[in-house]
Protein backbone atom coordinates (compact mmCIF):
# COMPACT_ATOMS: atom_id res chain seq x y z
CA UNK A 1 0.00 0.00 0.00
CA UNK A 2 2.97 2.05 0.67
CA UNK A 3 3.80 2.06 -3.00
CA UNK A 4 0.35 2.78 -4.24
CA UNK A 5 0.59 5.52 -2.18
CA UNK A 6 3.36 7.19 -3.75
CA UNK A 7 2.02 6.44 -7.33
CA UNK A 8 -0.90 8.37 -6.22
CA UNK A 9 0.79 11.08 -4.59
CA UNK A 10 2.87 11.19 -7.49
CA UNK A 11 -0.18 11.46 -9.93
CA UNK A 12 -1.75 14.45 -8.43
CA UNK A 13 1.36 16.19 -7.31
CA UNK A 14 4.08 15.88 -10.30
CA UNK A 15 2.94 15.14 -13.12
CA UNK A 16 4.43 16.86 -16.26
CA UNK A 17 3.09 17.99 -19.87
CA UNK A 18 4.06 15.73 -22.58
CA UNK A 19 4.68 18.15 -25.44
CA UNK A 20 5.34 15.83 -28.56
CA UNK A 21 3.78 15.68 -32.18
CA UNK A 22 3.17 12.66 -34.27
CA UNK A 23 3.93 13.04 -38.14
CA UNK A 24 2.10 9.88 -39.65
CA UNK A 25 2.86 7.15 -42.83
CA UNK A 26 6.77 8.12 -43.24
CA UNK A 27 9.29 6.79 -45.22
CA UNK A 28 11.88 4.97 -42.31
CA UNK A 29 14.56 5.78 -44.12
CA UNK A 30 14.04 9.08 -45.68
CA UNK A 31 13.38 10.52 -42.42
CA UNK A 32 16.10 8.49 -40.89
CA UNK A 33 18.53 10.43 -43.01
CA UNK A 34 16.95 13.84 -42.49
CA UNK A 35 17.13 13.82 -38.55
CA UNK A 36 21.01 12.37 -39.43
CA UNK A 37 21.66 15.13 -41.14
CA UNK A 38 20.75 17.40 -37.96
CA UNK A 39 23.36 15.75 -36.37
CA UNK A 40 21.39 13.80 -33.81
CA UNK A 41 23.08 11.32 -32.24
CA UNK A 42 21.00 7.66 -31.91
CA UNK A 43 20.41 6.76 -28.45
CA UNK A 44 18.23 3.22 -28.96
CA UNK A 45 18.43 0.58 -31.65
CA UNK A 46 15.18 -0.81 -32.53
CA UNK A 47 13.65 -1.95 -29.38
CA UNK A 48 11.09 -4.05 -29.16
CA UNK A 49 8.55 -2.36 -26.06
CA UNK A 50 5.96 -4.86 -24.68
CA UNK A 51 3.55 -3.17 -22.66
CA UNK A 52 0.32 -3.85 -20.73
CA UNK A 53 -1.89 -1.10 -19.94
CA UNK A 54 -5.20 -0.54 -18.25
CA UNK A 55 -7.77 2.37 -17.72
CA UNK A 56 -7.91 4.40 -14.63
CA UNK A 57 -10.65 6.18 -15.37
CA UNK A 58 -12.27 7.71 -18.88
CA UNK A 59 -9.31 10.22 -19.08
CA UNK A 60 -6.47 8.39 -17.75
CA UNK A 61 -4.17 4.74 -18.01
CA UNK A 62 -1.77 3.33 -16.31
CA UNK A 63 0.63 1.71 -18.98
CA UNK A 64 3.64 -0.98 -17.68
CA UNK A 65 6.50 -1.18 -20.16
CA UNK A 66 9.76 -3.05 -21.09
CA UNK A 67 12.96 -0.68 -21.60
CA UNK A 68 16.44 -1.82 -22.55
CA UNK A 69 17.21 -1.50 -19.08
CA UNK A 70 14.34 -3.07 -17.59
CA UNK A 71 10.65 -1.55 -17.39
CA UNK A 72 8.74 1.60 -15.98
CA UNK A 73 5.55 2.40 -14.81
CA UNK A 74 3.51 5.04 -16.13
CA UNK A 75 0.40 7.27 -15.61
CA UNK A 76 -0.66 9.26 -18.71
CA UNK A 77 -4.17 11.49 -18.52
CA UNK A 78 -5.95 13.51 -20.96
CA UNK A 79 -5.61 16.97 -19.41
CA UNK A 80 -3.69 20.15 -20.30
CA UNK A 81 -3.88 23.21 -22.54
CA UNK A 82 -1.90 21.87 -25.70
CA UNK A 83 -5.22 19.81 -27.47
CA UNK A 84 -5.06 16.57 -27.31
CA UNK A 85 -1.94 15.82 -25.05
CA UNK A 86 -1.32 14.22 -21.98
CA UNK A 87 0.34 14.96 -18.68
CA UNK A 88 2.24 11.99 -17.88
CA UNK A 89 4.00 10.92 -14.78
CA UNK A 90 7.01 7.60 -15.33
CA UNK A 91 8.69 5.82 -12.47
CA UNK A 92 11.47 3.14 -13.42
CA UNK A 93 11.71 -0.73 -11.87
CA UNK A 94 14.04 -3.52 -12.41
CA UNK A 95 11.69 -6.17 -14.21
CA UNK A 96 8.72 -6.39 -16.31
CA UNK A 97 7.39 -9.45 -14.82
CA UNK A 98 8.07 -7.77 -11.19
CA UNK A 99 5.38 -4.92 -12.52
CA UNK A 100 3.08 -6.73 -13.63
CA UNK A 101 2.25 -8.25 -9.95
CA UNK A 102 1.57 -4.65 -8.82
CA UNK A 103 -0.58 -4.29 -11.92
CA UNK A 104 -2.77 -7.02 -11.33
CA UNK A 105 -2.56 -6.80 -7.26
CA UNK A 106 -4.45 -3.40 -8.27
CA UNK A 107 -7.02 -4.96 -10.30
CA UNK A 108 -7.10 -7.85 -8.01
CA UNK A 109 -8.56 -5.45 -5.65
CA UNK A 110 -10.47 -2.98 -7.42
CA UNK A 111 -8.08 -0.28 -7.35
CA UNK A 112 -7.94 -0.01 -10.90
CA UNK A 113 -11.46 -0.04 -12.57
CA UNK A 114 -10.50 -1.33 -15.98
CA UNK A 115 -9.81 -5.56 -15.28
CA UNK A 116 -9.63 -5.64 -18.90
CA UNK A 117 -5.47 -5.47 -18.95
CA UNK A 118 -4.26 -5.11 -22.81
CA UNK A 119 -0.84 -6.49 -24.19
CA UNK A 120 1.01 -4.62 -26.90
CA UNK A 121 4.21 -4.53 -28.90
CA UNK A 122 5.55 -2.10 -30.97
CA UNK A 123 9.06 -1.30 -31.93
CA UNK A 124 11.05 2.31 -31.83
CA UNK A 125 14.31 3.56 -32.88
CA UNK A 126 15.57 6.42 -31.20
CA UNK A 127 17.36 9.40 -31.70
CA UNK A 128 18.51 12.47 -29.42
CA UNK A 129 19.27 16.35 -30.04
CA UNK A 130 20.08 18.14 -27.03
CA UNK A 131 16.88 17.95 -25.33
CA UNK A 132 15.16 16.77 -28.68
CA UNK A 133 13.79 12.99 -28.97
CA UNK A 134 13.06 11.61 -32.21
CA UNK A 135 11.17 8.62 -32.01
CA UNK A 136 10.58 6.27 -35.19
CA UNK A 137 7.84 3.91 -34.16
CA UNK A 138 6.76 0.63 -36.01
CA UNK A 139 2.86 -0.42 -34.64
CA UNK A 140 1.00 -3.09 -35.93
CA UNK A 141 -2.04 -2.80 -38.04
CA UNK A 142 -0.76 1.08 -39.15
CA UNK A 143 2.24 2.58 -40.85
CA UNK A 144 5.15 3.66 -39.32
CA UNK A 145 5.54 7.14 -37.98
CA UNK A 146 7.52 9.84 -36.55
CA UNK A 147 7.13 11.22 -32.99
CA UNK A 148 8.92 14.13 -31.65
CA UNK A 149 9.39 15.41 -28.36
CA UNK A 150 10.80 18.47 -26.58
CA UNK A 151 10.73 20.45 -23.14
CA UNK A 152 7.97 22.99 -25.11
CA UNK A 153 6.25 23.90 -27.93
CA UNK A 154 8.78 26.38 -29.84
CA UNK A 155 11.53 23.59 -30.34
CA UNK A 156 9.11 21.15 -31.52
CA UNK A 157 8.07 23.74 -34.34
CA UNK A 158 11.72 24.40 -34.78
CA UNK A 159 12.95 21.38 -35.85
CA UNK A 160 9.71 20.15 -37.68
CA UNK A 161 11.01 23.14 -39.81
CA UNK A 162 14.53 22.19 -40.21
CA UNK A 163 13.40 18.27 -41.01
CA UNK A 164 11.29 20.07 -43.70
CA UNK A 165 8.05 18.65 -42.14
CA UNK A 166 4.34 20.52 -42.62
CA UNK A 167 3.39 21.35 -38.80
CA UNK A 168 -0.14 21.10 -40.12
CA UNK A 169 0.08 17.24 -40.33
CA UNK A 170 1.00 16.30 -37.44
CA UNK A 171 -0.86 15.01 -34.65
CA UNK A 172 -1.17 15.37 -30.95
CA UNK A 173 -2.12 12.57 -28.60
CA UNK A 174 -1.86 8.99 -28.47
CA UNK A 175 -1.11 6.53 -30.80
CA UNK A 176 -4.94 5.31 -30.21
CA UNK A 177 -5.88 8.66 -31.51
CA UNK A 178 -3.85 8.52 -34.75
CA UNK A 179 -4.94 4.93 -35.40
CA UNK A 180 -8.48 6.28 -35.36
CA UNK A 181 -8.05 9.32 -36.94
CA UNK A 182 -6.17 7.74 -39.72
CA UNK A 183 -7.28 4.61 -40.21
CA UNK A 184 -10.55 4.29 -37.64
CA UNK A 185 -8.88 1.27 -35.89
CA UNK A 186 -9.39 1.48 -32.28
CA UNK A 187 -6.00 -0.19 -30.72
CA UNK A 188 -7.39 -0.23 -27.22
CA UNK A 189 -10.11 -2.57 -27.99
CA UNK A 190 -7.49 -5.07 -28.93
CA UNK A 191 -6.79 -7.61 -25.88
CA UNK A 192 -3.90 -8.83 -27.88
CA UNK A 193 -2.30 -6.66 -30.11
CA UNK A 194 1.40 -7.60 -32.11
CA UNK A 195 2.41 -8.27 -35.28
CA UNK A 196 2.12 -11.65 -35.61
CA UNK A 197 -1.41 -11.86 -33.93
CA UNK A 198 -4.35 -9.53 -32.59
CA UNK A 199 -7.29 -10.52 -30.90
CA UNK A 200 -10.01 -8.25 -29.34
CA UNK A 201 -11.24 -7.24 -26.12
Amino acid sequence: MCWLRTLVYVKITFMNIEYEIKFPKINIKEITQKILDLNAVKVMDRFLYKRYISDLNDHSFIRLRTTPDGASITIKESVGDWAGHLLEQEMFIKDFEEGKLFVDWFIKNNLIKDPNLRYQENYRTMYKLGKIEFCIDEWPLIHPFLEIEAPNEKLIKEVVEKLGLNWDKGMKGSVNNLALKLYKIDLASYKLLTFDKQEKV
